[in-house]
């Protein structure tokens, strides 16, 4: 596995300037747990649960309520940054992550389900610490198990910042489902005491264990307690709190199990909710976690191929956009990530609706599009953030593409009137607007451009046409769809009428605005998929192409003017080399993409800067929209419609 991820990288890299990097493979972690990210995050979640709690580079547990912390000696120490780590399976969202210090394994456990697999019941974290003396002599173990409500801002040598490398809390709840991650802000009142194997905080469950029964408690490192005992939050947030330190003398070969279960909100101790958490078995309810998984799973498309690493990435993405899905009463909100993308957003979401779809999950991606609705305006338009008109065109050709997927007529009929209202914003935008195409905006992201023609929000508009009118005709609406047709006429001929006056200032490159100079390279990338709005073969495809390769760093697309690497990005272009038939371009891309992912097989957005330190900072993974457009770029490569062939 080494010998191919060197190669792996060579192929990668070929052709980049030298640079001093930091080795991607540390010497203590077993190639096929290699993870490109200098200090990886992880979601523990479940499909559904309205949040998931962060397991940090520390392998702490970080919620919006409190931080998991672990430390080791006599003195408190933190654990090192987590380097090995793997999943069940290597697609399972059961995280293990290990430490091999002074002669002791340390061996993790962590996944996350809600009380009786109910998303609409509170969330649990399961951990389960398992040390063994590895060494020839006695060792003895000093494993210290408390809370912080969040990092101190630097650690170590003070290059390092762990307080980047959380999401924000607590979000500010806002309308529709947006910014849904629960928390509470920092209080220097509240009241802790341990009892009955239990830490509460204001009379509420934090965490409960079980191990040995030689445990000592320490309300803050240093200054012991007693169960019963209550003591204040220390005025500092960084501050460990409530620590309890299990001490064990281990022989060679001996080994000591702590199983701990922690709420992701705090609940009240005396609840049933709380007794039933500290009833519960972690070997129990993992095996429940891994059947509820597998048989999910097994209900979709499968993929087999010689090599595991991408067939794990397909699948353990399936699990990252379910788990960053929210049930919300009878919304199903899909959104990115439980982190700083805790939202929802028009253009993701198209995405992950057609991954389900294309992956078989039909009623996933129906219960996903009934939220789609709500972001109609009265005017008709359909627009999650201001300026991002690209929402138009996606809204319809998700709509379009589940119905020629199922051919589900009742949902049909519920959203052709929804995209006849739809086509009456962008008729009146198209009177309306000088070269009359989709109207100048801000975007305010992705293309980066002021007050301009945004390519890709015409890409986009034909391309939900298209879909639109294939859903009027399946439905049997012809006089709707004849409307539709003259619609995507018209927007097509004005639109290749203002492309052509573009290329002529570009040199056939195709920008990202059609009326604005500079810019960042988003939507202008989408003239051949997901629909094909100009030839495969087109020269202004083609010199697209050309000019973007040549922002490349790593392999991947970059983002900000090559400032930053771009992860799912690249899968623009290689969708359209996949298209072109041009299998050794989509091939080099492809492993450059596997190549930038963690050994728990998840992806990232941008922030990475290239030939760097390898951190994301605050942009946490793992990214649903990555998540989606792989599992849609290595379907497509495989097998994929072109027309009415296969």
């Amino acid at each position: 596995m080494r010998a191919w991820l060197g190669g792996l990288l060579l192929l990668v890299l070929a052709g980049e300037p030298a640079a001093q990097v930091r080795s991607p493979f540390p010497e203590d972690v077993p190639p096929e747990h290699f993870t490109f990210f200098q200090y990886p995050t992880d979601v523990l979640g479940f499909k559904d649960a309205p949040e998931g709690a962060e397991l940090t580079p520390e392998g702490t547990i970080f919620t919006g309520y409190t931080e998991l912390i672990f430390l080791r000696g006599y003195t408190f120490r933190p654990f090192p940054l987590r380097q090995d780590i793997w999943l069940e399976k290597g697609y399972l969202p059961v995280h293990h992550w290990r430490y091999q210090i002074d002669g002791l394994d340390y061996r993790f456990t962590g996944f996350a389900a809600p009380l009786e697999l109910n998303a609409e019941k509170p969330l649990v974290i399961f951990l389960r610490v398992r040390v063994s003396n590895k060494a020839q002599t006695p060792r003895k173990m000093l494993l210290s198990v408390g809370t912080r409500y969040q990092p101190p801002e630097a650690e170590g040598n003070g290059r390092y910042s762990p307080s980047r490398h959380r999401f924000r809390r607590p979000a500010t709840p806002k309308v529709k489902g947006m910014y849904l991650q629960a928390g509470v802000p920092f209080s220097p009142d509240w009241s802790f005491r341990f009892e009955h194997r239990a830490l509460l905080r204001n009379g509420k469950l934090l965490f409960c264990w079980q191990g040995p029964d030689s445990a000592e408690f320490w309300a803050y490192p240093g200054y012991p307690t007693a169960p019963g005992k209550s003591f204040l939050q220390p005025v500092v947030p960084s501050s460990p709190v409530g620590l309890v330190r299990f001490v064990r003398k281990l022989l060679p070969g001996q080994q000591v199990t702590v199983t701990l279960k922690m709420p992701y909100a705090p609940v009240a101790a005396s609840s049933p909710e709380a007794e039933q958490i500290q009833r519960l078995s972690f070997e129990d309810a993992k095996g429940e976690v891994v059947r509820f998984w597998e048989e999910l799973l097994a209900r979709g498309m499968q993929i087999s191929l010689p090599e595991a690493k991408p067939v794990n990435v397909y699948k353990a993405s399936l699990v990252y956009d379910l788990i960053a899905r929210d049930r919300l009463g009878e919304d199903f909100v899909q959104k990115v990530n439980e982190f700083q993308y805790d939202a929802f957003w028009l253009r993701d979401g198209s995405y992950i609706v057609r991954s389900y779809d294309l992956g078989g999950y039909h009623d996933i991606a129906r219960q996903c599009l009934d939220f789609f609705f709500r972001w109609q305006r009265e005017d008709g338009n359909f627009l999650s953030q201001g300026g991002q008109y690209d929402g138009w065109g996606q809204t319809l050709w998700a709509f379009g593409q589940h119905y020629r997927l199922t051919r589900d007529r009742e949902f049909g009929e519920r959203a052709l009137p929804a995209i006849m209202r739809a086509a009456e914003w962008l008729r009146r935008q198209m009177n309306a607007d000088s070269l009359h195409i989709m109207p100048v905006s801000t975007p305010g992201d992705n293309e980066a451009i002021r007050h301009g023609h945004i390519t890709g929000h015409n890409f986009w508009a034909l391309a939900g046409l298209k879909n639109a009118i294939a859903l009027a005709e399946g439905i049997g609406k012809n006089k709707e769809a004849r409307e539709l047709r003259k619609l995507y006429a018209r927007l097509r001929k004005n639109f290749l009428r203002a492309l052509k006056q573009a290329l002529k200032r570009t040199d056939n490159y195709i920008p990202p605005a059609l009326d604005k100079p500079g810019g960042q390279d988003w939507g202008n990338l989408l003239a051949v998929y997901p629909e094909e709005i100009l030839r495969p073969d087109d020269p202004a495809v083609t010199e697209t192409l050309r000019r973007t390769r040549q922002k490349y760093r790593e392999g991947l697309m970059t983002y900000a003017d090559t400032r930053y690497l771009h992860h799912y990005l690249t899968m623009k272009n290689t969708e359209t080399w996949v298209i072109r038939g041009d299998q050794q371009e989509a091939l080099a891309e492809f492993y450059a993409i596997l190549a930038h992912t963690s050994a728990t097989q998840a992806g990232f957005e941008f922030s990475l800067r290239p030939w760097a330190d390898r951190d994301f900072h605050a942009n946490l993974a793992p990214h649903g929209w990555f998540a989606a457009k792989y599992r849609n770029l290595l379907r497509d490569m495989l097998v994929r419609e072109e027309g009415s062939e296969l």
